[in-house]
Parts: C-alpha cells; structure tokens; sequence
C-alpha cells in the first residue's frame, strides 16, 4: 500500500489479486480489506450509506457531513456521490 492506495508490483499479481476478490462477498470483501489495513471506496461509501440511515436528528445530518464531506460530494438530501469510479 502506497499513500491509501494498494499497489501491485505486476499485472499478474494485480489480477491474482482482483480474481480473488471477485469470488468474495460484501462481508468476505470487507475482512479481506480489514485484513490488509486498508478501505475500498466502495466499501466506504457502503458504510457512510448505512451511517445515513440511522440518522434521526439535524445534529445528525451536521456530524454525517463533517465525518464524509471531506470523501464524499454530499447534497441536501445527503446523497453521497463520490469523485471516483467504483
């Protein structure tokens, strides 16, 4: 890993790698990532989005803005779209 950034040193172990993951699940996708200290930005937005739901008060609304605004585009309606393909 690299500056947040996982890095291969080959192709071939780029996609040994992306053939592994493929194979996993979200949950498997997430303890996979854990084990390698590092979070996916799709696995990032899927746990902002699950942080979203919960909220229930303009509190909320201000903590959930200051916490991802910084990965994430969020609007009035806290959608959150991301600057990245994922």
């Amino acid at each position: 890993m690299s500056r947040g950034y996982l890095v291969f040193e080959t192709k071939e172990a780029f996609d040994s790698t992306r053939f592994v993951i493929e194979k996993l699940n979200f949950k498997e996708c997430i303890e996979w990532e854990k084990s390698m200290d590092f979070t996916s930005a799709k696995t990032e937005k899927y746990l902002a989005e699950e942080e979203e739901l919960k909220i229930i008060d303009e509190n909320g609304v201000h903590n959930f803005k200051l916490k991802y605004s910084q990965r994430f585009d969020i609007n009035d309606d806290l959608d959150i779209n991301t600057n990245l393909s994922i």
